[in-house]
């Protein structure tokens, strides 16, 4: 009694009519999102389970006067009760002839006295292909590794940990990138 076996929620964001603004889902942006959303309650011994599907299609992101990158997302993840994090089964990341996997968690960081709350991130991918849209190069298949932090009060996310490794070799790295105080980031 009192248990909800299934829930499931269907989003669908339509391609946007040209005209319609700078807004977050213009036709500059965003082509089309679709999102489902599904859990239950569970019953002793399992843990409760939301899932999460995402697809985001022809995702544009400007960047100055350079061509801007046009990414295909697929997002398949889940939650279960008293983990305390999005389980990412499988994120696919599509630009041109390039395609990331990616599996990996994201979640808060365990509480510190005087600091603000904070998200860290793992990504792990062992086949994604690289190719660089203008490149008489062939393109490089490549283990990937992303680590970091999401501050939303200071508006950072802090990849203190990126690997890269190739038949070539490796190379290893650190980013960090500051979104401006418009919408969200």
């Amino acid at each position: 009694d009192g248990v909800i076996e299934s829930v499931t929620l269907t989003l669908t964001v339509p391609e946007a009519d040209e005209g319609q603004g700078a807004g977050p889902l213009a036709a500059d942006r965003l082509q089309q999102l679709t999102a489902t959303i599904m859990g239950g309650e569970a019953v002793e011994p399992a843990a409760s389970r939301v899932a999460l599907s995402a697809s985001i299609d022809r995702f544009t992101l400007p960047f100055g006067n350079e061509a801007p990158m046009v990414l295909d997302i697929d997002l398949d993840g889940y939650v279960e009760e008293g983990q305390d994090k999005l389980e990412l089964s499988a994120l696919q990341v599509q630009s041109a002839g390039s395609r990331w996997n990616f599996n990996g968690a994201i979640g808060p960081t365990p509480p510190e006295p005087q600091q603000p709350p904070t998200y860290r991130f793992e990504l792990l991918s062992e086949d994604s292909v690289i190719a660089p849209p203008v490149s008489p190069e062939a393109p490089l298949v490549a283990k990937a590794f992303f680590a970091g932090r999401y501050d939303p009060e200071a508006r950072i996310i802090a990849m203190n940990e990126i690997g890269l490794t190739g038949e070539q070799g490796s190379l290893g790295g650190r980013m960090a990138v500051t979104f401006g105080t418009f919408g969200s980031p």
